[in-house]
């Protein structure tokens, strides 16, 4: 069993720096990332496009998990064009629950990957995006949250899921949002945007503040 533990004001980094093809984070036996300091991935090099991949498709590969604190910054270096860069994380990549931030310049692609978030403030897709398969779930008790960017892309098969009795902010800048189900707590629009479909439970709310959300179709204002 192998523990990393980052400091408050360090940062764990993990890059691609070639040319071409896939580089790999990969643990078949229990591998944890601790402590309040920051977690970057980056795939830049020389040139083509530079695939990070953290985790493995093994059926026995046990779980890897980053950031029990601190934040996630995926992409975002100096000069390099995030875009063609793409970090995809496998079903044995887990985020740690006291995660606080998530910082998007880069694609970010899930392969089969439930990504639970109890515990983040703020998902701040600048130039990047959420794809892949699998689910988002926000929220965690009271705990509010706002998503800021064109976070999600169109062709997105990823679920989003609000839990827990906080709110969910979601910024003017996000043209679309995947399927959602609200389980708890409210989600607040304030900008207009589609959505593959709407799941609302007893109890929760949707408030449009000064946008409006077409879902399947069918628009609310």
């Amino acid at each position: 069993r192998w523990r990393v533990d980052v400091a408050e004001d360090a940062t764990a980094f993990f890059f691609t720096y070639f040319d071409g093809g896939d580089n790999l984070v990969e643990g078949t036996g229990p591998l944890t990332f601790v402590g309040a300091g920051d977690i970057r991935f980056a795939g830049f090099g020389g040139g083509g496009e530079q695939n990070l991949t953290v985790g493995s498709t093994r059926e026995d590969a046990e779980p890897i998990r980053f950031g029990n604190g601190g934040k996630i910054v995926l992409g975002g270096m100096v000069g390099v064009d995030s875009t063609i860069n793409p970090t995809i994380f496998h079903k044995n990549v887990v985020f740690g629950d006291s995660l606080k931030e998530i910082e998007l310049y880069c694609t970010a692609k899930f392969v089969d990957v439930d990504l639970n978030l109890p515990s983040v403030t703020s998902l701040n897709a600048t130039m990047g995006v959420l794809s892949g398969t699998g689910s988002v779930t926000f929220g965690s008790g009271d705990r509010d949250a706002t998503v800021t960017g064109a976070a999600f892309p169109t062709d997105s098969e990823l679920a989003v899921k609000k839990v827990g009795t906080g709110a969910l902010t979601l910024s003017k800048t996000m043209p679309y949002l995947p399927a959602t189900a609200v389980e708890g707590g409210t989600v607040r629009i304030c900008g207009s945007f589609s959505s593959a479909g709407l799941t609302l439970s007893a109890g929760t709310s949707v408030v449009l503040d000064g946008g409006n959300w077409t879902i399947d179709g069918v628009q609310l204002t």
